[in-house]
């Protein structure tokens, strides 16, 4: 699949014919999760969770496995980034699950992924965004108050309407928040 032009319905083909090939898609994302919860803007500016189970694929829909490694940006990954086999990156990001070092710059990666999106839905609603973001930066940039159940938990990433108070974070969850007096 690797560098492939039309690596799109490649992976259609390839997945229709072998749909248990889709459980190897969370390690690319250095996920041991096999149930990823997915948000998604559609084309009527709606936001929307679903589910996909990369475990128990469901075979009538490979369409919508490959919508989410194409809109995620794994496909463009595997198309012009990745300049070796698919085995050995899987085996890389599987030994970076253990390892702290290659852990962080595994990390770095999908930090870089999910900042574009949520750059990409943040000027797309006039939402504000934020990586990384913890309760208290969030009082301090939003001056709004986040509850937690960790002192400082840390959110891969937020995002925060400020005309509505609701925050969206990277856990699937949307709040309603307080204003900070």
């Amino acid at each position: 699949m690797i560098g492939l032009n039309n690596l799109y319905e490649e992976a259609i083909q390839l997945f229709t014919q072998q749909p248990n090939l889709l459980e190897a898609v969370p390690v690319l994302f250095a996920s041991r999760d096999v149930h990823l919860d997915v948000m998604e803007v559609d084309e009527d500016e709606s936001i929307f969770f679903y589910n996909l189970d990369f475990k128990n694929v469901d075979t009538t829909n490979i369409q919508k496995y490959v919508d989410f490694m194409q809109k995620s940006g794994l496909l463009d990954f595997l198309k012009h980034s990745a300049n070796r086999s698919l085995v050995d990156y899987a085996y890389g990001v599987e030994v970076g699950l253990d390892s702290n070092g290659r852990k962080n710059r595994s990390g770095k990666v999908m930090e870089d992924l999910l900042e574009g999106q949520l750059r990409a839905v943040a000027d797309f609603y006039g939402y504000q965004t934020m990586t990384q973001a913890t309760a208290h930066r969030m009082r301090q940039e939003w001056q709004v108050e986040v509850p937690v159940d960790k002192s400082e938990r840390k959110f891969d990433g937020a995002l925060f309407d400020s005309h509505k108070r609701r925050l969206f974070s990277s856990k699937q969850t949307t709040m309603e928040v307080e204003a900070v007096n």
